[in-house]
């Protein structure tokens, strides 16, 4: 348009910006889609985000793949709290930040933390 007015040369540019913007997003979409289920390089630890749309559009996820995008290769196994630690007293004290007992990441540091509740509550 040769005889645009100033206005509408700054709704085109506008507009021209939105479709820059949309195709940039459309790009890393896919890139993310790509990249999903690569394990990350030495140097990142970045954790995806993982939607069931994703699993199942990849049908033949194996056990080692989705341990990954659930983040359970990264666990620390030989993290070993201290139960006894007065920083932990809350837990034992206060109702509110008392572990379940049914929860179900109650893995061996939380079981830990339990027992040592239940010798604190045989003792009183």
């Amino acid at each position: 348009m040769k005889n645009a007015t100033a206005f509408e040369n700054y709704q085109m540019k506008r507009k021209q910006k939105r479709r820059e913007k949309k195709l940039q997003e459309k790009e890393k979409k896919e890139l993310d889609k790509e990249t999903m289920f690569e394990k990350p390089t030495e140097g990142t630890k970045k954790k995806h985000k993982v939607k069931l749309e994703d699993i199942v559009s990849k049908k033949a996820a194996t056990k080692e793949e989705l341990d990954f995008m659930f983040g359970q290769d990264e666990t620390d196994d030989n993290f070993k709290p201290n139960p006894q630690d007065p920083r932990f007293t809350a837990i034992y004290d206060k109702g509110a930040y008392s572990i379940d007992p049914t929860h179900s990441k109650a893995n061996k540091n939380v079981t830990s933390f339990m027992k040592e509740n239940k010798r604190k509550k045989l003792k009183k």
